[in-house]
């Protein structure tokens, strides 16, 4: 535990200056709710090319298993208190989740996401570029207070997985 809280505060007392936090609020506001990536998923699905709008339905299919699995089931459950609820010392960036902390549904649906990507096109930058967003969603969600180390980490390792399966499913039941 003393790790998971080491490592909220090394993340969340990174330097904080307007434009970092500005910019950080921003992150938030638009992963939340996955705002950001519904005109991408919208192009991919309603393309003529085969090969996107299979990427989109994988794209789609991995972001909404994800999210039910992370906000409504597991969250639910464990029902953990967010870092700037039970820390002191905290350096908290609103809005105030309304939910529970564990695991980080953003940080999981951005590694679903960048999963997916680096499973259809390996040899690409597309998908060191999409872990790259993941892990800057990631940092972001302790940055501004609302999540621990260990909430982004396993919402990162459940949205691969779910992207793993996914993937497989789509190859091997077409």
């Amino acid at each position: 535990m003393n790790f998971d809280i080491t490592l909220f505060y090394f993340f969340n007392h990174l330097p904080h200056t307007s434009v970092l936090d500005t910019v950080a609020t921003w992150i938030h506001y638009t992963t939340q709710y996955g705002l950001i990536y519904c005109p991408f998923l919208l192009a991919l699905l309603f393309s003529k090319n085969k090969p996107k709008v299979v990427l989109g339905k994988l794209l789609a299919v991995s972001a909404a298993s994800t999210y039910i699995l992370t906000d409504l089931v597991i969250k639910t459950i464990v029902q953990r208190a967010r870092p700037f609820q039970t820390l002191t010392d905290v350096i908290y960036l609103s809005p105030a989740p309304s939910s529970y902390s564990f695991p980080s549904g953003q940080a999981a649906v951005a590694f679903a996401l960048a999963t997916i990507i680096w499973l259809r096109y390996p040899r690409t930058v597309y998908g060191p570029g999409a872990y790259g967003i993941a892990a800057l969603i990631a940092i972001d969600r302790m940055y501004m207070g609302h999540h621990y180390f260990s909430d982004v980490l396993v919402g990162g390792l459940i949205g691969t997985l779910i992207a793993y399966i996914t993937n497989y499913y789509f190859t091997h039941h077409k």
